[in-house]
């Protein structure tokens, strides 16, 4: 176990996917930009006010929060398997992860069969909860604060929050949720600006692009193994 939550960035092992590692930086700084700017504007141009969907997805966010702080105090009474099934429903239930795999698959998600679409999506899914299991896996007196809900565009909403590490430094969580089916769910995570979710979508083009989607899903499948492992 380690000290308090983690954050690891994603590691490629061999050179093909080091090479994929290095284009990805270059293309997730343009993705990234944009969706900082965008992010930006809208909550510029939306005056604060509460409402009942600012309060639902407000609880969708906290749900979470919850969610991990319960995990990370259980510590190493529990086991990764463990903290992955606690954890898995309250992810699945928070997230739109059909939505998150057509966003990092980008252009490519229309050009892979609806097979391939749904095993992509099932692996991903997997690994999103093994990177939360593995992350949040020890408590150090860690919180989150909530800072603001903004209702950015119909349907759209950015909730923003702080978690505050042991040491007391402060980690800016900016939460963007869509409504889907009468419900709030998270679509993207920016941790002080950055966005996973733009640097995996650029790895992820580069592997389909030169080493085809079976060679993405068994990279999914490497992550997901290194997390348990680790933990």
């Amino acid at each position: 176990m380690g000290q308090g939550m983690k954050w690891r960035p994603t590691v490629f092992r061999d050179v093909s996917f080091r090479a994929a590692s290095r284009y990805a930086m270059t293309r997730y700084q343009d993705v990234n930009r944009i969706l900082i700017v965008v992010m930006i504007l809208s909550m510029a141009s939306i005056a604060p006010g509460a409402s009942a969907s600012t309060a639902a997805a407000t609880t969708i966010v906290s749900d979470l929060h919850e969610a991990l702080i319960e995990s990370m105090k259980a510590g190493s009474e529990i086991s990764y398997e463990e903290r992955y099934e606690q954890l898995q429903p309250v992810i699945e239930r928070t997230h739109h992860f059909p939505y998150i795999a057509r966003f990092v698959l980008g252009r490519y998600a229309s050009r892979l069969e609806r097979e391939e679409q749904q095993q992509f999506l099932e692996v991903f899914r997997r690994l999103s909860v093994a990177t939360y299991a593995s992350r949040f896996d020890n408590y150090n007196g860690e919180r989150f604060q909530h800072v603001s809900s903004r209702e950015v565009s119909p349907g759209r909403m950015v909730v923003r929050t702080v978690l505050v590490t042991s040491k007391g430094t402060r980690v800016q969580l900016d939460y963007l949720l869509l409504r889907r089916d009468d419900r709030w769910a998270i679509v993207n995570v920016l941790a002080d600006g950055v966005s996973d979710l733009a640097l995996r979508r650029s790895e992820y083009a580069w592997l389909l692009q030169n080493e085809g989607f079976m060679a993405l899903l068994e990279e999914l499948h490497r992550q997901i193994d290194d997390l348990a492992q680790r933990s």
